[in-house]
């Protein structure tokens, strides 16, 4: 059970989200456990909360075409050390890491196409991509032409 002070709801224990193979999934962290009193007042509070992982290292998301974003409002998760991406073309948003004085910056391994889509809130908030090391993969790199989803028959 997430711990909840105000506005930031703690996941303290997480270490890597693993996800791989679902279609229809548009966000792995929504804010239900907040009480809305009106849809004006949920979409305020969402971008204006913050959902804290202290201890996440590793985010492995693959095969995912449907996902819009990891977290509905901010996610911070100032450890993170890898985020690996495939198959996630409609993802708009990284975690927030912060400006590191120790270690590297996290690597993120993704499509070129998806990293040029992101949507960054500045470096101010320790969210701009020179915060992180992008690795574009051949191995992964969608062909231009190919279908993005599924194709019904």
């Amino acid at each position: 059970m997430p711990l909840r002070s105000d506005n930031v709801i703690n996941l303290p224990s997480l270490e890597t989200l693993h996800i791989t193979h679902r279609g229809d999934l548009r966000q792995v962290f929504t804010w239900d456990d907040m009480q809305v009193l009106s849809t004006q007042e949920h979409i305020r509070q969402a971008s204006t909360a913050v959902k804290e992982f202290p201890t996440l290292k590793q985010i492995h998301l693959h095969n995912l075409p449907s996902l819009e974003e990891i977290c509905e409002g901010r996610m911070w998760a100032p450890m993170l050390e890898s985020i690996n991406l495939t198959g996630c073309w409609g993802l708009r948003r990284l975690p927030a890491v912060g400006r590191r004085s120790n270690g590297p910056a996290a690597a993120v391994h993704i499509e070129r196409d998806c990293w040029e889509k992101l949507k960054w809130d500045g470096l101010d908030v320790g969210h701009h991509p020179s915060l992180y090391e992008a690795r574009f993969s051949c191995r992964y790199y969608r062909k231009k032409g190919l279908l993005r989803g599924t194709v019904l028959c």
